[in-house]
């Protein structure tokens, strides 16, 4: 991880951290695309995991509050689907 961090912060070449590391260029490319892969995941769960968190909250406020509109009806049954609290 340190070795593809070095590169990231774009100071050297691949070849030259390569040739520092003593390792082959495939092998710093395959290490650096799984790097890049596990943090997209990692960024798209933690986004998934905060929007499912903010629409939790206003389920609770907006069930806590004077429910009875359509409108906000509406909403609850769009948040409660996101929120995985109900099945369509």
């Amino acid at each position: 991880m340190a070795i593809v961090l070095e590169r990231l912060k774009g100071q050297e070449s691949i070849s030259e951290i390569c040739r520092d590391h003593q390792i082959s260029q495939t092998l710093f490319c395959r290490c650096q695309d799984h790097f890049l892969e596990d943090g997209q995941k990692k960024l798209a769960n933690g986004a998934r995991t905060m929007i499912r968190k903010l629409c939790k909250r206003r389920l609770r406020s907006c069930k806590r509050s004077s429910a009875g509109r359509r409108s906000r009806s509406r909403r609850l049954k769009n948040m409660e689907l996101i929120s995985g609290k109900r099945e369509s």
